[in-house]
Order: structure tokens, then C-alpha cells, then sequence
């Protein structure tokens, strides 16, 4: 009987890489951990348990050109997120394949230098929107993570959407 060959190991490291674009690294500090994104229109904070979280948020639209629309971080995460909901810039990108969303509680001290890192790389097309309560990014930032299922600077677009 012939054996198939066995794939080397990866080492550590390169297993949190690939566990990390794979959407599968449980320690992203990103939500919601299965990568289901939410629709903008429909993140509920409560259901997001993110009532009186401080943190970052990426938001995006599908279709035929993907966009990073805009990361921001708040000391009131629900309330940044609920006005994203009503600002016209951020949702009339619902019809190119829905506006989507994910999260990750951060204390406030940390959101500008990560705000700052994720607009930077990703380069989102709403940025200079203001928004109340918001941190003011700060460059060059400190690096922190991509939400899971993100390609290079694209948004996630390979994971299923809810």
C-alpha cells in the first residue's frame, strides 16, 4: 500500500498567519468570531453584545468592487455604529452587494493608533467622514489586525454574509 506524503508543518507562526486569513484564529480580537458579518442595517448592539463597549469598527460594501468604506473607533462603539446607520455617505453603498460590518472592543487608548494602522492600509473611501464621540486616528499607527477573511487591503469577501 503506497502512503500518501505528508504535508511539512508549518511552524507557529505560520500557522497563526494562515489561521488568521483563513477566518479561523480564534484570538482575532475582531467580531463576530465566525466571520459571519452582519449587514450594517441590521448590527444590533445588543444581539453584537457590544452595549457599553469602547472599540474599532471596519465597515465595507460587496459587489462588483469591493470597498473599504470606513474604520473608526469610539468610547461608545454602539453609538459610532448607529451613526453609521443613518449617515447617507455610509449607506447608499447598500445596493453594491450590502454594507457590512465587524468589530473589536479596544480601550480608547489604543483606538487612534489603531484607527490610524487600518485606515492607512486599507485606504477606506469614507474616511474623512466625522463622526461624534470618534477618536482622531493617529500616523503613523501601531499595527493591529485585518478582520478575518481579508485579502490584502480588500475587504472580506470570501466569507459567508449574513
Amino acid at each position: 500500500m503506497i502512503k500518501a506524503p505528508t504535508p511539512p508543518r508549518q511552524s507557529g507562526l505560520a500557522q497563526r498567519v494562515a489561521r488568521l486569513w483563513s477566518g479561523k484564529d480564534n484570538a482575532t480580537p475582531w467580531l463576530p468570531k465566525d466571520a459571519r458579518y452582519p449587514r450594517l442595517l441590521a448590527w444590533d448592539a445588543k444581539t453584537a453584545g457590544a452595549v457599553g463597549q469602547s472599540g474599532l469598527y471596519a465597515c465595507w460594501h460587496l459587489g462588483v468592487r469591493p470597498r473599504w468604506l470606513r474604520v473608526g473607533g469610539a468610547g461608545d462603539l454602539t453609538l459610532a455604529i448607529m451613526q453609521l446607520q443613518k449617515r447617507a455617505e455610509i449607506v447608499r453603498h447598500e445596493a453594491n452587494g450590502g454594507v457590512f460590518i465587524a468589530w473589536a472592543v479596544l480601550p480608547v487608548a489604543q483606538q487612534a493608533a489603531a484607527v490610524g494602522y487600518l485606515a492607512e492600509h486599507l485606504k477606506p473611501v469614507c474616511q474623512t467622514l466625522a463622526l461624534a464621540g470618534e477618536v482622531a486616528p493617529i500616523l503613523p499607527g501601531v499595527a493591529f489586525p485585518f478582520p478575518p477573511g481579508t485579502i490584502s487591503a480588500l475587504p472580506p469577501n470570501d466569507m459567508p454574509q449574513s
